[in-house]
């Protein structure tokens, strides 16, 4: 083939096929961008609707988890807080174990505790002391020695306990605020 076109007007006539092709490209870009956009618009705004409600029904959840851990929480202080003033007011007390510990610690030898019992009433306590001496003198000296005794407030020793001279069994009723 033939060319018959100067040398400039091929050199113009390739720019402007050039600047064609490159216009061409350019806009089947932007158009296949416009359309993608246009396409997934709906998708978009789809998806963000399903994340304000699934965010909504996450936040109402949370509070009701939150007032549920909140009921039991208090439900949990409040018994601890009557286990605790329980406790207190038991701690304020001299021990069982203590009163009956301080009671024996007087007996002296030759007398045999048979029974202890503790009872406690609202005008106080009442600690009975049941068994057998062999002697006036060791239980007299026994009564004496838990008389003397700060922890007690009162000490009933019968008189009838006294009725033998030996082997005696007796009973001493000793009260307190313990």
């Amino acid at each position: 083939m033939i060319n018959l076109l100067p040398l400039e007007q091929k050199k113009k006539l390739h720019r402007e096929y050039t600047l064609r092709l490159v216009l061409v490209i350019v806009s089947g870009f932007i158009m296949t961008t416009v359309i993608g956009t246009v396409l997934l618009l709906p998708s978009f705004l789809l998806s963000k609707a399903k994340e304000r409600v699934v965010s909504n029904q996450a936040s109402l959840l949370e509070k009701k988890a939150d007032k549920e851990t909140a009921d039991t929480l208090n439900n949990i202080l409040i018994s601890t807080k009557r286990h605790l003033t329980a406790l207190s007011e038991d701690i304020t007390e001299t021990s069982p174990s203590l009163v009956i510990s301080t009671a024996l610690s007087h007996k002296p030898n030759g007398v045999i505790i048979k029974q202890v019992l503790l009872d406690k009433t609202p005008d106080g306590t009442l600690l009975s002391i049941g068994g057998t001496a062999e002697s006036r003198g060791q239980l007299t000296s026994f009564s004496s020695a838990i008389e003397g005794d700060a922890l007690f407030t009162s000490v009933e020793f019968p008189v009838s306990n006294l009725a033998k001279d030996r082997d005696i069994d007796f009973t001493i009723k000793v009260k307190g605020d313990f």
